[in-house]
């Protein structure tokens, strides 16, 4: 044994490296469990699955949302992962309209069609395929989105 060591210090530096590997492996399980939640699924909107809900009477939520747009993001972070907003979407074809490029010819005529004027927009369509509710614009948190989807 070199000098100045002894048994107890040897025990010390397994108690230390032992400890290190329990805190790694705690964290480690910790961050685990910090990841994102799960949110809403999405299919992406297309004319054909949307007239397929309508056929099938299917009730629809249709979200137009940019890569671009900060509020779209906030919707995606914080209304769309809370677990009581998931459950209520549960019946509903939920499709998601891309509109982060704003001057193509495709964009800009769903945008006439469903009269978008601002991201994010959300509608939502009956079994018939009738449009019910308001058309909501902008950021809302869960509790506000559901109260605008229970009217």
């Amino acid at each position: 044994m070199p000098a100045g060591k002894s048994h107890a210090d040897g025990g010390g530096l397994l108690q230390r490296a032992v400890r290190r590997i329990f805190c790694s492996v705690f964290l480690l399980g910790l961050l685990a469990g910090c990841g994102p939640k799960p949110g809403v699924v999405w299919e992406p909107y297309t004319p054909e699955r949307m007239a397929a809900a309508r056929a099938a009477g299917q009730p629809v939520i249709l979200y137009f949302y940019a890569s671009w747009c900060g509020p779209c993001h906030m919707m995606e972070q914080w209304t769309f992962r809370d677990e009581r907003v998931i459950r209520a979407l549960e019946p509903f074809v939920r499709l998601k309209a891309d509109m982060s490029q704003k001057y193509a010819p495709e964009v800009r005529a769903v945008s006439r069609q469903y009269q978008v004027r601002a991201l994010p927009t959300i509608l939502f369509f009956n079994d018939k395929g009738i449009r019910v509710h308001m058309q909501h614009v902008g950021f809302v948190r869960a509790e506000k989105f559901l109260r605008i989807y229970q009217r």
